[in-house]
């Protein structure tokens, strides 16, 4: 009997240097926990939250705070160490795929003249169009070499030397905009709009549309507004 007194001692003195020694916190099966505005403890555990008329929800109150965890929008909780919440719009649902499209104006010699090539090279420069890829000029954006859209001239071989043009006339010239674009879209067509009527501006030349009309405010505002 009093061996099995000293023992029931022994475990019971075990059982205390245990509880004293754990640390919770070493465990790999550590739980994320988070807290709501009031302060009341919440565990990771338990997915369904209660909702506000008494069913089930899938979804966490909307003024819980979090550590150590984040919360999908379609499922359960899930432990994700060092990652930003996610916001109700993400930056990739904000900004919308642009969908494939071509735009071109063209720039017209009045009737029965020609635009004069030497002209043409400095009204390049002043609108700042740079010589580059398939020998014809370029907007390029944010000191770089990624073109916005590109000028062309306006017949065959299309090409637009700087040495061949400044001893040349042409017609007319192309100045193609071609989607998707690294900016914005509104912004970057309204940028391709304003350099072409500036370059016949100078040039004296008119600025035609795609069915080789004058390009008119109304079509410039029907681009701009039907632009995605």
């Amino acid at each position: 009997m009093i061996i099995g007194l000293i023992v029931l001692i022994g475990l019971f003195l075990m059982s205390r240097v245990f509880t004293r020694t754990y640390n919770p916190v070493d465990s790999k099966h550590k739980i994320p926990l988070y807290t709501d505005d009031n302060g009341k403890e919440l565990s990771s555990i338990k997915a369904d939250f209660p909702a506000k008329d008494g069913g089930s929800s899938n979804k966490p109150t909307i003024n819980a705070s979090f550590k150590d965890a984040t919360v999908s929008q379609t499922g359960p909780i899930t432990s994700i160490q060092n990652e930003k919440l996610p916001t109700e719009k993400t930056e990739k649902q904000e900004k919308k795929p642009q969908i494939a499209k071509q735009y071109v104006l063209f720039i017209s010699a009045p009737e029965n003249q020609e635009l004069d090539g030497s002209a043409i090279l400095q009204a390049m420069s002043k609108q700042n169009l740079s010589f580059g890829d398939m020998d014809i000029f370029h907007y390029l954006i944010n000191d770089s070499q990624d073109s916005l859209f590109r000028v062309a001239n306006g017949v065959a071989p299309w090409t637009l030397v700087p040495d061949e043009l400044a001893n040349s006339v042409t017609p007319g010239l192309s100045v193609i905009f071609e989607t998707p674009v690294p900016l914005e879209i509104k912004t970057a067509l309204q940028t391709f709009i304003t350099v072409s009527r500036q370059l016949a501006d100078t040039l004296g030349a008119n600025l035609l549309n795609q069915q080789q009309e004058v390009f008119t405010e109304r079509d410039e505002l029907l681009w701009i507004t039907s632009a995605d």
